[in-house]
């Protein structure tokens, strides 16, 4: 007699958590690990390109995999150094219709309003 009403528990058991499983399941875009936003300030992430998740799963458990950080960008990129591109950048910090649009979509309230204005003139310097 016990034995039927551990397995009648258990089936109910396992018939409630089957029904409740898809409302744990959360696939809208509040969900970290189906949304994920990568920033400049983000550390937390790795961004692996080009790979399958199973591959990769089974070299980071073995220790074969290895991650390097991308190289640092250039300062002066070298097309900006070249004396033609210097000549035509005054002109082009006032008729270039793409960087004056880039400009004014700046908000000047922002807090990183000035790292903005300052990284889109330095762009044109």
């Amino acid at each position: 007699m016990e034995d039927k009403f551990s397995n009648d528990i258990g089936g109910l058991i396992a018939a409630r958590i089957q029904r409740l499983r898809p409302k744990l399941l959360d696939l809208s875009r509040r969900n970290p690990l189906l949304a994920t936003k990568f920033s400049d300030r983000s550390n937390s992430h790795i961004r692996v390109i080009d790979e399958l998740p199973d591959i990769i799963f089974q070299n980071i458990s073995s220790n074969e995999m290895q991650f390097k950080p991308l190289p640092l960008l250039e300062d002066n990129p070298e097309d900006e150094e070249g004396d033609d591109f210097q000549a035509l950048l005054p002109e082009a910090r006032f008729s270039n219709q793409t960087y004056l649009d880039s400009v004014h979509k700046i908000d000047q309230n922002a807090e990183d309003s000035a790292d903005l204005l300052c990284r889109k003139k330095w762009i044109w310097q």
